[in-house]
């Protein structure tokens, strides 16, 4: 199953953000600090925009059939395992 993590502090707390899909079925998962806070059945599109909390603030993954985007409190975050973002 392909996967893309994201990681941003929020409130001075850091979280780690990972979706995981099945390029076959389109079903998918979406992890917060290693919790599953959405899932979704077969699809070609990725799930659409899904919608979830990161700490105190909302969060929407956007996803066509081949990529997905994180906005975290409006502000988009890239990915990577590395990379942190601070959102206020």
């Amino acid at each position: 199953m392909p996967k893309k993590i994201w990681n941003v502090v929020v409130a001075d707390e850091p979280h780690e953000i990972k979706v995981k899909s099945s390029s076959w079925t389109g079903v998918g998962e979406v992890f917060v600090d290693g919790r599953v806070v959405d899932a979704w059945g077969p699809s070609f599109t990725g799930g659409g925009a899904r919608s979830f909390k990161v700490g105190s603030k909302d969060a929407i993954l956007q996803s066509t059939a081949l990529s997905y985007a994180l906005y975290v409190n409006g502000q988009k975050i890239r990915p990577g395992a590395q990379r942190k973002t601070v959102i206020k």
